[in-house]
């Protein structure tokens, strides 16, 4: 074992069993970047499925807004969403010259619910999988690459038809991501991610327009990629820098930004008219956020930790291209949760809010992941 990792290794919170068990590299790159706050939220997909989801909608919006008749009252937009959402990963740690290598799959499924006294309800299935290399030279420092893929079917229901028009969309798109996450001297840490996804959509349009007369309308191969990145400053705080915290508890202040570019292009429908992108040919959209996590330890032994957590903060969109039906810039995030682990196995149950201040958009999400490592 290196030095680097030796130094870690005795600075543990809890001293590791003493039957002969020794921590592995790859054992104490892990627990020391959970620790300093940033391996958990590089590898989340959180914001990066909260992006999809609010482009997609808007989207929608966007489109069937303009479409509706000139003169016409526009019908009551809003977005109530519900999303439930099960991640899976499993983390096997690979033979290494010097420091920790890692292989990563990660798999989720996410459900999700409109709300049904909007003019467009959008309800749908979105699939997601990711396997990632990760390279670790000290404890300290992490780097990543992976394949990704993208899935997601969502149906846009027209409530305010009588004759029950609806459309279908559906996306699929392979990616390739960049990770890295640095803990600094001291209590501060960071991470980045940058993803590409090269994706295709197609579109489906029930249009009734009488009882038993129905007009289809449709195009497929429609090229949509996706540029996203995002970056996080995380803080550690417990009872060594703040007298008040208790000695089992840490806070992580964290500050963060994220933007998104899709680049949209024009697809023929089956009736001969071009379709494009809502607002042209890219549409960007970006959040900065602050938040504060609150959070037990979890203890680096084979005892099954409990760890609750709780979660504050404010969320702002800098840009939305797709804001003319839904504007909704500021919203305040509250969450609460609990992890069960034990080493490198943790469950994790997290409920989440995103409310809107103007009473707009409000979204909930409740998220139960398992994460296996060995």
């Amino acid at each position: 074992m290196s030095p680097l990792y030796s130094a870690v290794a005795a600075d543990a919170s809890t001293t590791p069993p003493a039957d002969g068990f020794v921590p592995t590299p790859g054992m104490l790159t892990l627990q020391h970047l959970a620790a300093a706050g940033v391996l958990v939220p590089m590898l989340s997909d959180e914001y990066f499925g909260l992006h999809q989801a609010r482009i997609g909608e808007s989207r929608n919006n966007t489109q069937y807004g303009d479409a509706q008749p000139p003169g016409s009252p526009l019908p009551r937009f809003r977005d109530n969403d519900q999303l439930y959402i099960a991640p899976l990963s499993l983390t096997h740690e690979l033979p290494a010259g010097s420091g920790a290598n890692f292989v990563r799959l990660a798999v989720a499924g996410t459900k999700a619910y409109g709300d049904p006294a909007s003019a467009l309800e959008n309800d749908g299935t979105t699939q997601r999988a990711a396997l990632q290399f990760l390279h670790a030279p000290t404890p300290d420092r992490i780097y990543g690459v992976g394949l990704t893929y993208l899935k997601y079917d969502f149906d846009n229901l027209f409530n305010r038809d009588p004759l029950g028009s609806h459309a279908r969309v559906d996306y699929r798109a392979w990616g390739l991501q960049l990770l890295f996450a640095q803990d600094f001297a001291g209590p501060l840490a960071a991470f980045a991610r940058a993803e590409y996804l090269k994706g295709e959509s197609q579109f489906s349009l029930t249009q009734n327009i009488a009882p038993g007369v129905t007009i289809p309308i449709h195009y497929s191969g429609q090229n949509d990629d996706r540029l996203y990145l995002e970056s996080q400053l995380v803080g550690t705080w417990d009872s060594r820098n703040t007298s008040w915290i208790p000695a089992t508890w840490v806070l992580h202040p964290v500050l963060g930004a994220t933007f998104q570019r899709d680049f949209v292009a024009t697809a023929t429908t089956n009736v001969g008219s071009r379709i494009g992108g809502a607002v042209g040919s890219t549409e960007d959209y970006g959040l900065v956020f602050g938040k504060v996590v609150f959070e037990k330890s979890a203890a680096f032994s084979p005892a099954l930790q409990v760890t609750p957590r709780f979660t504050l903060g404010v969320e702002h969109e800098y840009v939305d291209d797709l804001d003319r039906y839904v504007s909704e810039p500021t919203a305040l995030v509250s969450g609460i949760g609990l992890g069960l682990s034990r080493f490198g196995q943790r469950l994790d149950i997290d409920y989440t809010r995103r409310d809107g201040l103007d009473n707009r958009r409000d979204i909930s999400s409740l998220v139960v992941a398992l994460s296996l490592a060995f």
